[in-house]
């Protein structure tokens, strides 16, 4: 008898063990997905050149700079007496849009661009004097000078209206993201590889067991990773800052909102396989059940 109970004791004790070490395990896997998660959410979403480009072009952004810009030139050359047909031919929506990617992409990746402004210069400058002539205008000064100094002004003005603020600084984030991001991932990937072989070991013969442990790390890790695209959802906060000019707006609006996308869908895809492992132990659950009411109806048959 006390042979028994001394056996008793230590099944006890060595299932306690177990089921501490399990729940600790369960516990790193969770933060280690969720890490994980989070960082490929990051990277995908949000530091990325393509993800900056294509909010651009969901925001309808460069048609908006050059209506902007169209207005500031009327601005500049209705006090020099001359109107907006001296600019036909010199900026399109189509050049914007170019010289917008090129030197977005050169400030991402701390390259210098630098745009010829010569040739809207040329262009320019030549609308201009043919406008002087037709309209037999004079200038106070040099007729040259003047023009020269209007076209600087445009052309100052045409390339701060390009330039995405502080891009330079996203690209130092991005790079940092990307240099760090395959030490992360294989970091995290490995722990967790290890973190899953010591609940196996821990589990042996009790799959439905382990896959409980697996569904539940899986699903706090989803919790995690939905909490800031659930909460912005909802909230909405993104869409009250106020944000000027409007195409600056609606760019972060749509920047904001992939990253948000990104981190949703990988959040229900955490939660999709947190499920199916719940179906699973479920099932093997049930398994179990049958085959112990088989083993007791066999017993209980007379001989």
């Amino acid at each position: 008898m006390q042979i028994i109970l001394l056996h008793a004791g230590k099944n006890m004790k060595t299932s306690s063990k177990s089921t501490v070490v399990c729940m600790v395990g369960s516990l790193l896997l969770a933060v280690f997905l969720s890490v994980t998660a989070i960082m490929l959410s990051v990277k995908l979403g949000l530091a990325s050149d393509n993800v900056i480009l294509d909010a651009m072009d969901e925001a309808d952004y460069y048609q908006m700079v050059y209506d902007d810009f169209t207005g500031k030139c009327e601005a500049l050359a209705i006090p020099n007496g001359l109107d907006l047909t001296v600019f036909d031919g010199v900026f399109s929506v189509e050049q914007i849009r170019s010289d917008c990617r090129r030197y977005l992409k050169a400030e991402l990746n701390s390259t210098v661009f630098k745009i010829n402004t010569g040739v809207y210069k040329q262009k320019l400058s030549a609308n201009i004097y043919d406008y002087v002539k037709k309209n037999d205008l004079t200038a106070d000064g040099d007729v040259g000078e003047v023009i020269r100094g209007f076209t600087d002004d445009i052309m100052d003005c045409y390339i701060e209206m390009i330039r995405l603020p502080h891009a330079s600084s996203m690209g130092a984030v991005f790079r940092m993201i990307s240099d760090y991001f395959p030490l992360v991932f294989t970091a995290m990937t490995v722990l967790s590889v290890c973190t899953i072989r010591i609940l196996v070991k821990q589990n042996p013969r009790r799959k439905g067991r382990l896959s409980r442990y697996l569904a539940y790390s899986t699903m706090s890790g989803a919790v995690s990773v939905l909490f800031v695209p659930v909460f912005s959802l909802i909230t909405g906060f993104y869409r009250k800052l106020q944000i000027y000019p409007e195409y600056m707006y609606k760019f972060i609006v749509n920047y904001f909102e992939h990253g948000i996308n990104t981190m949703l869908i990988t959040g229900v895809l955490l939660f999709a396989a947190a499920g199916v492992m719940i179906c699973f132990s479920s099932c093997m659950e049930y398994q179990m059940k049958q085959r112990k009411r088989k083993k007791q109806n066999l017993r209980q048959i007379p001989e």
